[in-house]
Formats: C-alpha cells, structure tokens, sequence
C-alpha cells in the first residue's frame, strides 16, 4: 500500500508539475501577445494622429460652397466688364482707324487735287 500512495503522489506531483508549465507557458504567450498587441495599437494611433492631422490641415484650408460660388460670381462678373470694354475698345479702334482713313483720304485728295492745279 505504501507503494501505491508513493507512486499517487509522484503522478500527483507531476501532474501538477505538468500544470504549472502550462501555466508559465500560457502566461508568457499572453504577455507576448499583448507586447505585440500595444505595438500595433501604436502604430495605428500614430498613423490617425497623422491622419487627423492632415484633416485639420485640410480643413484650415477649406472654402465652402457659398463663398466659392460668390468667388465664382464675382469673377464672371469681372470678365464680363472686361469683355465689354474689349469690345468698346474694338469699336473705339474701328472709329479712329476709319476717321484716319477719311482723313489720309481728304490728304491724298489735297494733294492730288492742289497739284493738279499747278
């Protein structure tokens, strides 16, 4: 009988030797997954500060729709003064080339006409 209680308590001990492994094993892997685990987590949480900084950025240099449109108004309105001076300009241009053609005409008729007489 001392014999069976000897070899009880010898699987007995190396069950719980076996156990106690385990455990140690287990805790290591849980110790190193949640190592890996913080180093992901930093990396993401710097890549959204990233990213979050780029959102503010862009939204610093935001223009909403109503002023780009006001924007948008204000330079066609622009360019149709312009254009109108254009073609006030054009007509002005077309006025003095036609009165200076009348008067190299009236000229030339001057001068034919005074040396005709001559």
């Amino acid at each position: 009988m001392p014999d069976d209680v000897e070899h009880l308590t010898q699987l007995v001990e190396q069950r719980f030797s076996h156990i106690e492994r385990l455990t140690d094993e287990r805790a290591r892997a849980i110790q190193t997954a949640l190592e890996l685990s913080a180093k992901t987590n930093d990396a993401h949480f710097d890549m959204l500060n990233g990213s979050a900084q780029k959102l503010s950025d862009m939204q610093m240099s935001y223009v909403n729709r109503e002023l780009f449109d006001a924007r948008v108004l204000s330079f066609q309105n622009d360019m149709k003064i312009l254009m109108e001076w254009k073609a006030n300009l054009t007509g002005r241009g077309a006025v003095i080339n036609g009165a200076t053609a009348a008067i190299v005409a009236i000229v030339v008729t001057l001068i034919s006409h005074l040396m005709t007489e001559q």
